[in-house]
């Protein structure tokens, strides 16, 4: 029986039943989306124990690795992917530098540009906020893209943050982003670590999940913001991943900085608010008719940024605004396609800027649409077409309206069409020199070839009158053609097919004459300059100009009709084409190369993309050599001479230099390209580009070897040795190594390699009187660091070794006979050796230290884990004329256990700073810190940054000893892993005081029988220069084992009793320190501390109870009987003797004997504040001061009496004198400061004596 489900149903409910089965159909298919991770299986590493059974794969180091297991425990199920030093056993990583990653294949479906990426994370590693040291990081890359072990993915593809510090829980990463649908990418987690400290532990992932969905299309139903939801269909607002339509009727404003869309629509009408700067349409761009995009708010123009087509049928009004403003940019990862048959107002767009990173083509379908602004090439291939693209609006200068605007070239240009630009009436473009390469913006046509290659042309305006605009056509070509052009007696043999063509489409400017350069990189070898500018079959009128052999052609002396008469050619003779390489094998194999020759001394040499040439026999030579792109020269035995005559031979590498073993020889200079690499694990390179005549010597402006990493894979030299034989030869300053360009990360250079600053024979002088032998080595991000460093002699004009910047050395320092090394701040992970007749002349700082690039500016620096040592058998100073120490700052930082060891004496003369490590000095070899005029500093000490062994500081004339125990007192020693630092805070007269310090964790001394037991730690402060210049000395010493019973002693010999003394000493926390001064008589130098015996009751000292004082006395100035005053105020509080005497205020004498503090104390108050008015009327003389015998005393009235007290308030002397002049004898006491009061009348006057 057939049954009939909808009999009882009308036929309306029918139709609304169906419909709503339509629309959850609609629906469901519209908001479907694709798990390409889950998080419980793959993405959570549960399909199996290895990274393959999960469909991730490793690109790991010879170290560290990426694992799967359950070590860092799994944030769920039993397994996660985590960072092992150890193939997985443990959670850590090496302290290596090194850059391993993790990644995952997927595909984003068709019309599924919503990414939502989750992942759970736990790392520690190191570097606060954005220093980038030690992390992880997620980068989403196309899937074309290839990671390399060691090598950093560019910053462009990360998503996220960094992520570290965080290793406890297992944090949560949510990312959403929009991708391009229908491509494949890898998602990639990268582990990056350096060379410095290990923070374990490092990365770990679990739980990744990535879900694509397809995007919701909003159409707005009313006028209103972009943000508001009220403005859509949906009353929501889009994502960047959404699409959207603008439709007809409706204004919608972009209100909001920053807004993103996928692809857009409009019909309607589509404005910017004053607030939106910026706009950026991640997919499609259409605008159809009657649509209108409105890239402005007022005058103030806006900017777009359009990542794929951009499709304009209606209009687009990009017209408003200045230079840094209304911006149209395509920045896509694939090719783009700009068209449609709508208009731009007034036929303009204001700035223009082209970066698109793929391998295809930006389609341009405009023609004669005007630039007004900048127009900026970041990257990007531009195919015009049949089409003319136009920068500037007229003949006046700038980028302002009927202006000539402005090319900013960076790379990419167009690949073909026409490229007109305006010309001011006075502008003459970029002057054209022989032999030189332009590359200035002025005057430049961007062109390049299909695969990217510069065929850029230039035009230079000799006398110009009357601006307009010239055009240049390129056609582009993969071929060359014979040819038998002569010009003038130059007969060419072959032109490339690639073409050239100028016009004047409109305004006609006027000149006296033109220079042209036309660029054609690669389209054939050229072993010089001599490629000449030609017609298709016909030589051209003007003069050759010397190119390069990149090759470049130049003309000068055309006139406009003879420039712009037809399409223009270059090409030369096979005379001056390179003896090239046609297959890859051994250089002395004559079949391999293109003249069926081995190359000689006469021949310019170039090896081919996709070619290795070899050098493994004796006896190789050419006159100069070019690595193309793709190609490889590697040296593995026998040598190689670059240069057999005159020392300006270039070494040109664009493709990969490796040494191995062997010899490279290059008279002239080294130049590496951008894409290159150069790479030494053996052998030896030995540069030399100075003749002693700078015809024959490398050109000024030229550096001996220059470097442009890529990447991290760019440069490494890992053995051999790098000589680099004299200074620049030019007068003007010159560096003989330069890093340079853009790389953010680390080149591999390692302590394995030697680089050598001359050769140990030759003394050819340098040109410039300062620079020498001048490297830098920062760049504009990172910088270039040194393995071991050998600086040459013999002596020689100019030869000495100096550098812009401060320089990492992960190696050793040795400076030899006749050789100096002037880098003024170095940091250096090895040791240091000046050997006889060596100087190391260090200005600003001396870093034992393992160093890093950080940025631009910046150095970071971690401990040394090497045993380092410094030895001097040369002269090491702080400044080239008059120095006054070896070193003016030096920074201790090493990790070993075996720390620094100094070989010989080292003076600073400003900061000495220990933050990690243990440096070992002797009596022989002593390290002094200060000189007689600077006292100098030290920074840091602690139980793990110490002086293990005797440190001498230097005190200055004329210091007065206050208590003071800081940096400027501090001997930070200690013995044997015991840290026990002590102060030394002295009184000096007569000239500079250096007082030599150290600890010793041993102690054979003796001690009395109010001594119960003697530490076995203690110091000595002993006198070695200077002596006669101590007047006393406050002392400190720091020793864990110090408690409340103990006392400070001091013995007269090393080995002797040790016993208390005068003055008392006071416990504090872990330390002891002397109340107040030691008198020199009495200073041995030798200090220890005990417990005492205290039996009895020690009296308190007796005095006057109420003593008058003059304003600014202290309470030395008290007169107290008792032995070892110690002052206290009202509340206990110990009072120093300098403490400033207030009227009515009562203080509390205790005296210590034998060791023993009374517990009773004498009170003392302080009565009237003597005025002084009337002591400052009566003449009062006293000298000479420093006294050693006789003090003067001469008054204009009697002086009545006088009394001599030391600064333990004990009175030393007293005299009733009862005349106007009197000589005290002072003879008899000790060196020290005293208070002198004289009685004059009913007034009182108190001065300060020094008996020296």
């Amino acid at each position: 029986m057939e049954k009939n489900y909808f009999g009882p149903i009308s036929q309306r409910a029918k139709a609304k039943l169906f419909l709503k089965f339509l629309l959850l159909l609609v629906s469901t298919s519209t908001f479907s989306q694709t798990t390409l991770i889950n998080p419980t299986t793959d993405g959570g590493f549960e399909n199996g124990n290895t990274l393959a059974a999960n469909g991730w794969n490793a690109v790991n180091a010879s170290v560290d690795s990426w694992n799967v297991g359950n070590v860092p425990v799994a944030g769920a199920g039993t397994n996660c992917a985590f960072v092992s030093s150890t193939g997985g056993a443990t959670w850590q990583y090496s302290q290596t530098s090194s850059v391993i990653h993790l990644y995952k294949n997927i595909t984003v479906p068709a019309n599924e540009p919503k990414i939502t990426l989750s992942f759970r994370w736990k790392v520690g590693g190191e570097g606060t906020g954005t220093n980038d040291w030690d992390n992880m990081k997620a980068f989403l890359v196309p899937s074309s893209y290839n990671p390399v072990s060691g090598v950093p993915i560019p910053p462009n593809y990360q998503i996220g943050t960094l992520y570290k510090l965080s290793s406890t829980n297992w944090s949560t990463a949510n990312i959403s982003l929009a991708v391009v649908p229908g491509n494949s990418y890898k998602l990639v987690f990268s582990w990056k670590s350096d060379i410095l400290d290990v923070v374990n532990p490092p990365a770990a992932i679990d739980q990744v999940s990535m879900i694509s969905n397809p995007p919701r299309t909003f159409t707005s139903v009313a006028s209103g913001n972009w943000n508001l939801p009220a403005t859509w269909d949906i009353n929501a607002v889009p994502t960047s991943a959404d699409n959207a339509i603008v439709s007809t009727g409706t204004t919608v404003t972009l209100n909001v900085n920053n807004l993103a869309i996928n692809d857009l629509t409009i019909n309607g009408t589509l404005n910017y608010a004053t607030a939106a700067a910026t706009f950026a349409v991640k997919g499609n761009l259409l605008v159809n008719t009657g649509g209108n995009l409105d890239a402005f708010a007022g005058t103030t123009g806006k900017s777009l940024v359009v990542s794929r087509n951009l499709t304009n049928n209606g209009n687009i009004d990009l017209s408003k605004g200045t230079a840094v403003n209304n911006i149209l940019t395509f920045d896509g990862i694939i090719p783009q396609t700009i068209g449609g048959t709508g208009t731009f107002t007034n036929n303009l767009i204001r700035n223009l800027t082209f970066n698109n990173s793929s391998t295809g083509v930006i389609t341009w379908n405009f023609n004669d649409l005007r630039v007004g602004g900048n127009l900026t090439f970041t990257k990007g291939k531009v195919a015009l077409g049949s089409n003319t693209l136009i920068l500037g609006t007229g003949v006046a200068a700038g980028t302002g309206n009927n202006a000539i605007g402005a090319l900013v070239y960076t790379s990419g240009g167009f690949v073909s069409g026409t490229f007109s630009r305006w010309w001011a009436n006075t502008a003459t473009g970029t002057a054209l020199t022989a032999g030189s390469q332009p590359t200035a913006a002025l005057g430049r046509y961007p062109f390049i070839s299909s695969t990217g290659i510069n065929r850029a042309a230039y035009v230079q305006r000799v006398t110009p009158t009357v601006g307009g605009q010239i055009a240049c056509k390129y056609v582009d070509a993969a071929t060359t053609s014979a040819s038998s052009i002569s010009d003038s007696g130059y007969v060419l043999d072959s032109k490339y097919d690639g073409n050239w063509t100028f016009s004047t489409p409109g305004t006609v400017p006027v000149s006296a004459t033109y220079n042209i350069a036309l660029i054609g990189q690669n389209a054939y070898l050229a072993s010089n300059g001599n490629s000449r500018i030609i017609r298709e079959t016909a030589a051209v009128e003007g003069t050759h100009l010397n190119g390069t052999n990149l090759p470049m052609g130049q003309r000068t002396g055309l006139t406009l009709a003879q420039l712009t008469q037809s399409p223009l050619y270059i090409g030369l003779a096979f005379a001056d084409t390179p003896n090239a390489s046609i297959a890859s094998g051994n250089w002395n194999n004559a079949a391999i190369w293109s003249k069926g020759n081995v190359p000689n001394c006469n021949e310019i040499v170039s090896i081919a993309p996709n070619h290795t040439v070899s050098i493994n026999s004796a006896g190789n030579s050419c006159k100069g050599l070019t690595v193309s792109l793709g190609g490889k020269l590697s040296v593995s035995g026998g040598d190689l001479i670059v240069g057999c005559t005159d020392n300006n031979n270039t070494l040109n590498v664009l493709g990969v230099l490796e040494v191995t073993a062997g010899t490279l020889n290059v008279n002239g200079n080294i130049s590496t390209s951008f894409g290159s690499v150069f790479s030494q694990s053996g052998g030896n390179i030995n540069v030399d580009g100075n003749s002693g005549n700078a015809a024959t010597s490398v050109p000024n402006g030229t550096r001996i070897i220059n470097i442009i990493p890529e990447d991290s894979e760019s440069l490494n030299w890992t053995g051999g040795i790098l000589t680099i034989v004299d200074p620049h030869a030019s007068t003007t300053a010159n560096d003989v190594l330069r890093i340079d360009g853009a790389f953010e990360g680390s080149v591999n250079v390692t302590s394995g390699h030697t680089i050598r600053f001359g050769d140990g024979i030759s003394a050819q002088s340098g040109g410039n009187a300062t620079n020498g032998f001048r490297i830098n080595c920062w760049a504009t991000v990172t910088g270039l660091p040194l393995g071991n460093v050998i600086v040459e002699g013999p002596e020689g004009t100019n030869r000495y070794l100096t550098s812009t910047y401060p320089v990492p050395v992960n190696g050793d320092l040795t400076i030899n006979n006749g050789a100096e090394c002037r880098i003024s701040t170095i940091y250096l992970n090895g040791s240091a050796m000046v050997n006889i007749g060596g100087i190391l002349t260090s200005t600003t700082g001396f870093f034992f230290a393992n160093a890093r690039f950080v940025n631009e500016s910046t150095v970071a620096f971690g401990p040394s884990l090497n045993l380092q040592q410094l030895t001097n058998n040369g002269i090491i100073r702080n400044l080239v004329a008059s120095p006054t120490a070896n070193f003016t700052n030096m920074v201790f930082n090493n990790g070993s256990t075996a720390g620094v060891t100094l070989n010989s004496p080292v003076s600073l003369s400003g900061t000495l700073t220990l933050n990690e490590g243990k440096v070992n000095t002797s009596n022989t070899n002593l390290l002094t810190v200060g000189t007689v005029t600077v006292a100098g500093d030290i920074a840091g000490g602690s139980a793990t940054a110490y002086i293990n062994g005797p440190l001498a500081r230097t005190f200055g004339n004329n210091r007065t000893a206050v208590g003071t125990y800081s940096n400027v007192t501090i001997y930070p020693v200690g013995k044997d892993g015991s840290y026990l630092p002590f102060y030394i805070d002295p009184s000096t007269s007569g000239g500079a005081l250096q007082i030599k310090g150290e600890a010793f964790v041993a102690n054979s001394g003796t001690f009395p029988s109010n001594v119960s037991s003697l530490s076995n730690n203690r110091w000595e402060a002993l006198l070695i220069a200077g002596n006669a210049n101590l007047l006393n000395a406050n002392v400190r010493i720091v020793d864990a084992g110090i408690t409340a019973n103990s006392k400070m002693l001091k013995s007269a010999t090393a080995n002797g009793e040790y016993a208390v003394f005068s003055p008392a000493s006071i416990v504090a926390a872990d330390n002891l320190y002397t109340y107040s001064s030691i008198r020199v008589s009495d200073f041995s130098g030798y200090f220890s501390h005990g417990q005492i015996i205290c039996s009895g009751t020690v009296a308190e000292p007796t005095g006057s109870p109420v003593q008058d004082f003059v304003t600014g006395q202290t309470l030395a100035d008290f007169v107290v009987n008792g032995s070892d005053i110690i002052w206290y105020d009202a509340d206990g509080n110990r009072l120093p003797l300098s403490t400033i005497l207030v009227s009515g205020t009562t203080y509390y004498a205790s005296q210590t004997i034998n060791g023993c503090e009374s517990s009773g104390r004498l009170a003392v108050t302080a009565g009237i504040n003597l005025e002084t008015d009337d002591f400052e009327a009566i003449a009062f003389k006293y000298y000479p001061n420093p006294v050693s015998d006789r003090l003067n005393l001469v008054a204009s009235e009697n002086i009545d009496s006088v009394e001599i007290y030391n600064l333990l308030g004990q009175r030393v002397f007293s005299k009733k004198i009862d005349a106007m002049q009197e000589q005290l004898d002072f003879s008899q006491l000790p060196k020290g400061t005293y208070i002198l009061k004289a009685a004059i009348g009913n007034v009182m006057k108190n001065v300060k004596i020094v008996k020296k």
